[in-house]
């Protein structure tokens, strides 16, 4: 499936990652046939999960995750709206919303996939904030180039480049010097970003724009990853290439 993001494969790891029984959780009607559920006097909902009911999300999760592999994607959708309308834990539920997510984009139903997307950058907000460290650059990269395919091209610039700020900072911040391939540091999504906005920005006429954006990003690619780094070969290769086009 190209163009997509890796995914981590979670549906085989639910079972072992599930919230223990007796964790509590604010459940909705639809989901409270899930198990025994109590209600407090202050209004809350106290939910237990059977052993059962948790091998059933698993179970649908990882058949949703095979139906994605396949790209067979009407089955992954039933099936990721089944893990949905069973799975009340918040944390678990944004993953799913992602992946179905990626099934509209994937399809094409871009208004769908913007949607789904948006959803998933504003509960992903709700739920780490900035405690953990992330300005949730992934999400806000996937929602960009949703709206790009759309043909959004101003909305998908404005996510684009929040995505970058918060990316180049964390380049800024890199151990200068170091010269290893990290798979997931900040110049691997600092460089697609800008990947993204130089496909969205010459097709929109403003070629010279990015390349002024490549100019600037490349002194810090050298500062944090060297020289011969893959990252700042490829910018200079994609400068040059620009140029040679007089754009």
């Amino acid at each position: 499936m190209t163009g997509l993001p890796n995914r981590l494969a979670i549906g085989a790891l639910l079972v072992a990652t599930i919230l223990p029984l007796g964790m509590t959780a604010c459940a909705t009607s639809e989901q409270q046939t899930l198990g025994r559920v109590e209600r407090s006097p202050g209004g809350g909902t106290t939910i237990w999960i059977s052993e059962a009911d948790q091998a059933r999300i698993a179970l649908l999760r990882a058949q949703a995750d095979g139906a994605f592999d396949a790209e067979e994607w009407a089955e992954a959708e039933v099936l990721l709206k089944q893990v949905m309308a069973l799975d009340w834990d918040e944390l678990r539920s944004i993953h799913t919303r992602q992946t179905l997510a990626e099934v509209y984009e994937a399809q094409g139903r871009y208004p769908e996939a913007i949607t789904a997307y948006r959803l998933v950058l504003q509960q992903s907000e709700d739920a780490w904030g900035g405690e953990d460290g992330s300005p949730r650059i992934a999400e806000r990269l996937n929602l960009g180039r949703a709206l790009a395919s759309a043909g959004r091209v101003r909305e998908a610039e404005r996510y684009y480049d929040e995505a970058l700020v918060f990316s180049v900072e964390a380049l800024r911040d890199y151990t200068p010097g170091h010269h290893s391939e990290v798979i997931d540091g900040p110049q691997v999504s600092t460089f697609a970003i800008l990947a993204h906005l130089d496909q969205l920005l010459t097709q929109a006429g403003r070629g010279r724009e990015m390349q002024q954006r490549w100019r600037e990003i490349l002194p810090l690619f050298v500062a944090a990853v060297g020289e011969d780094n893959s990252y700042t070969q490829a910018i200079r290769t994609r400068l040059g290439a620009l140029e040679s086009a007089g754009i």
